[in-house]
C-alpha cells in the first residue's frame, strides 16, 4: 500500500527550528525519521506548469489544504508553533519503497476545527507570484558623493536590474553632480555602449567592481567620453539629449538567466532544464519597477516555447511538445470521465495557421526628432522600431480552418536564428490537430506522475479505441479517493 508523507518546517515557542513529520500510515524513512499517522486527507494536489500564455492549455497549480487528525489533542502543541511560510514537502512512498516527490509548497496558515487540524498550503508557483527580490534607492547622497540619489529625486524607486543583455536602455541618473548613471544594480553587469541623443560616446576607461572607489574618484573626463564600473557609467559632460546605452550581465543564455533569477529567490534550476533553455541562445530582460518572479520566468519560457514547474524545491523546464512513449495506461474500467475540450492549440481551440515572434527588443524607441544629426539613416531606422520580427505560416491550415488564428509572441530573445527556431517548432506542433483532453480516473494505487510523461488511453467513448498516446500537462490527485484528474494534449 502506498503511503503519503509530509515534511513541514516550523518554529517552536522558543523560535527554535523544528521539522514535523506526518503521514497517512505510520512510516520510518531511511534516515530514521518517524512519520506520525495523522493525515486524514493527505492533499488535494494540483500540479500544473506555466508557459507564459503561449497556448491556452495550462491551468493554475495549487495544493489546497492538508487535514490532520487531532481527536486525542496530540497536535494541540501546534498552537504555539509558527508554521506560516514554512516549507512543506509532499511525497508518495510506492509499494516497492520508491519515493516519488510531488511538490513543495509553503504553509499559509493553520486552523483548528473539531477533531482536525487544517494546514492551508500554497504551491511554490503561487508563492513566486509575489514581487521579485529588488533593491531601492536610499536617497542618501551627500553630493558630490554617492550613487543613491537624494531625497528629492529617486529615493524609494526600484533600482534598474538587467538579466542577459539589453539594448538602448535609459539608465537612472544617480548622482547629478558627477553625472553618474546606473543601468543595472547587479555588480556582474557591464556597460557596453553609451549614447547621447542616439550618438555613440567614446569609452575612456572601464573599472572593475573591486575598483569602484577609483571610479568614483575619477575626474577630468573629456567631453564626449565616459567611464564605466559594473552597471554604472559616468559622463564627461552634460548630455544634450536622452541618454541610453547597451548593457549586459555576466550570463546571457536563456537557461543561465533563468537560473540567475531563481537563485535570487534561493531556488534551484534542474541542470538538464538549463541546458535545454540555453539552446535557445541569448535573452535580455530589464526591470525598472515591481515585477513578480513568475512574470520574469514566464518571459523566458514564452520566448522559448517552453513551460516550467516545481518538483520539491527544484524548478524543471520542458519544451511544449508531444510524447511518443508512455508510462501509464488507462482503460474504460478506470475512466470515470473523458472529455475532448479542443482539437487544436489555438486560442479558439483550432489549429494555428501562423506564428510571429518579435525579438531583439530596444528598450527605448527614438524618433528622428530625438536623435543627433550624426546618427546614420540606418541607425535611425533601427531606433524607430522596438522589435525585429520573424513570421512563418502554413496556408493550408487557413484553407482547412478559416477561423484558425495566429500566435504572436513578444520575446526576450536577442537573435533572428533563435526566433526562427522557436517559431518553426511551435508552428510544426500547433498547425495540426492536437486534442486537449481532460480525464478523470479511479485507480487502485496513485501512480508516479510527471509533467511531460505520456499516458496511453483506450476508450470506446471517443476515437481512442485502439489507444491514444497523450502528454500529461497537468494533474490533480485526490489521495483519499484514489482519484486522478489528468490534463493532457495529444
Amino acid at each position: 500500500m502506498s503511503i503519503w508523507i509530509a515534511t513541514i518546517g516550523a518554529l517552536d515557542g522558543s523560535n527554535a527550528s523544528k521539522t514535523l513529520y506526518f503521514s497517512d500510515v505510520s512510516y520510518i524513512d531511511n534516515d530514521g525519521n518517524y512519520f506520525e499517522n495523522r493525515m486524514q486527507q493527505p492533499a488535494l494536489i494540483k500540479v500544473s506548469p506555466d508557459d507564459g500564455g503561449t497556448f491556452n492549455i495550462f491551468s493554475s497549480a495549487s495544493i489546497g489544504e492538508i487535514e490532520l487528525i487531532n481527536k486525542d489533542g496530540g497536535l494541540n502543541y501546534l498552537m504555539d508553533y509558527a508554521l506560516d511560510n514554512g516549507d512543506i514537502d509532499l511525497s508518495l512512498i510506492a509499494d516497492d519503497g520508491t519515493k516519488n516527490d510531488y511538490l513543495t509548497g509553503k504553509v499559509e496558515s493553520i486552523r483548528f476545527s473539531g477533531d482536525s487540524v487544517f494546514l492551508i498550503v500554497r504551491s511554490m508557483s503561487e508563492v513566486l507570484s509575489r514581487n521579485h527580490t529588488n533593491t531601492k534607492f536610499l536617497g542618501n547622497n551627500v553630493l558630490p558623493d554617492g550613487v543613491e540619489g537624494v531625497a528629492g529625486d529617486i529615493k524609494g524607486n526600484i533600482k534598474p536590474r538587467i538579466f542577459g543583455s539589453v539594448l538602448n536602455a535609459q539608465p537612472v541618473l544617480v548622482n547629478t553632480s558627477q553625472l553618474i548613471y546606473q543601468f543595472s544594480d547587479r555588480t556582474t553587469a557591464t556597460v557596453n555602449a553609451v549614447y547621447d541623443k542616439g550618438a555613440a560616446l567614446t569609452l575612456h576607461q572601464a573599472y572593475t567592481w573591486a575598483n569602484f572607489a577609483a571610479f568614483m574618484a575619477h575626474t577630468g573626463i573629456a567631453n564626449g567620453k565616459y567611464i564605466t564600473c559594473a552597471g554604472y557609467a559616468k559622463l564627461g559632460a552634460t548630455p544634450v539629449g536622452t541618454v541610453t546605452g547597451d548593457c549586459s550581465d555576466a550570463t546571457m543564455d536563456a537557461g543561465d538567466v533563468f537560473e540567475t533569477i531563481l537563485t535570487e529567490e534561493t531556488l534551484t534550476l534542474d541542470a538538464d532544464s538549463k541546458t535545454l533553455l540555453n539552446a535557445n541562445g541569448h535573452v535580455g530582460i530589464l526591470i525598472t519597477s515591481e515585477t513578480s518572479t513568475t512574470e520574469l520566468l514566464n518571459q523566458i519560457c514564452k520566448s522559448c516555447g517552453a513551460y516550467w514547474y516545481f518538483l520539491q524545491n527544484v524548478v524543471y523546464v520542458n519544451l511544449i511538445e508531444l510524447a511518443t512513449t508512455y508510462t501509464l495506461d488507462l482503460t474504460n474500467s478506470e475512466l470515470t470521465t473523458i472529455d475532448i475540450v479542443a482539437t487544436g492549440l489555438g486560442e479558439n481551440g483550432l489549429p494555428v495557421e501562423s506564428v510571429a515572434i518579435e525579438y531583439d527588443k530596444l528598450e527605448t524607441v527614438q524618433q528622428e526628432t530625438d536623435l543627433a544629426g550624426a546618427v546614420t539613416t540606418a541607425r535611425k531606422s533601427v531606433l524607430a522600431n522596438q522589435y525585429r520580427s520573424y513570421f512563418t505560416n502554413d496556408a493550408a491550415v487557413k484553407t482547412r480552418h478559416p477561423l484558425s488564428n495566429a500566435i504572436k509572441i513578444q520575446s526576450c530573445l536577442r537573435t533572428l536564428s533563435s526566433a526562427t527556431t522557436v517559431a518553426n517548432r511551435l508552428l510544426a506542433l500547433s498547425k495540426n490537430r492536437v486534442d486537449t483532453v481532460n480525464i478523470t480516473a479511479v485507480v487502485n494505487e496513485i501512480p508516479s506522475l510527471n509533467l511531460g510523461d505520456g499516458v496511453i488511453v483506450f476508450s470506446d467513448k471517443l476515437s481512442y479505441d485502439y489507444g491514444k498516446i497523450l502528454t500529461i500537462i497537468g494533474f490533480q490527485i485526490d489521495a483519499k479517493r484514489k482519484e486522478i484528474i489528468l490534463e493532457c494534449i495529444g
